[in-house]
């Protein structure tokens, strides 16, 4: 019996000061843990960067400079200290963190539905955005409120209860996980012609 497969499905991901470096599980019965390797990206060697191998959840954090771009491979070992020849290399920057405004949302629109008004808007594309602000403004109005409590989840609000003949205008925001608001999209306006008949 020789060594151990190489580890499969390396990955890491880069973030402030720190690389997380995964993999999957090898399939043989008798492996003891992973050795992870690292070198600068300009660098010849490789240096090992954990003392004992290690098992649990196969996942190893590394901290490191930022700035920097670093390989990573990672090696099987099994019961007889026998190790396996590297993994493919992965390659990962990190990077100081810093918060970043969501770019302003696009595609608003608004439409009468019976009474109500129905406001809509594009997803954002960006991954730190949490959810959205929907802001109005009656006409005569100088400054928007704001609708919603909560964050807005959806790409759509069904505004009922507002009064008819009335110019109503709605922007809205983007709101990035550490709670930061992008600026106003472009304002789209709307009014209720008739009230509700009873």
């Amino acid at each position: 019996i020789g060594a151990p497969r190489p580890p499969e499905k390396v990955t890491a991901v880069a973030g402030d000061r720190i690389v997380s470096i995964g993999w999957a599980p090898n399939p043989e019965a008798n492996i003891i843990g992973y050795n992870i390797y690292y070198k600068e990206a300009t660098g010849k060697e490789f240096k090992k960067l954990n003392k004992e191998p290690i098992m649990e959840e196969t996942k190893f954090k590394a901290i490191l400079n930022n700035d920097v771009t670093y390989n990573f491979v990672v090696t099987a070992v099994n019961n007889r200290k026998l190790e396996s020849v590297y993994s493919e290399v992965v390659s990962a920057t990190p990077q100081k963190y810093v918060p970043k405004k969501p770019s302003v949302v696009t595609g608003v629109m608004a439409k009468v539905e019976d009474t109500s008004i129905v406001v809509m808007w594009n997803e954002s594309k960006e991954d730190f955005v949490v959810g959205y602000n929907l802001y109005y403004k009656k006409s005569g109005d100088t400054y928007y409120k704001r609708l919603n409590k909560g964050l807005l989840r959806e790409t759509k609000a069904t505004l009922a209860g507002l009064k008819a003949k009335i110019m109503y205008s709605f922007v809205v925001t983007a709101v990035s996980k550490d709670g930061i608001e992008s600026d106003f999209s472009e304002s789209v306006s709307e009014r209720i012609e008739t009230e509700e008949y009873y």
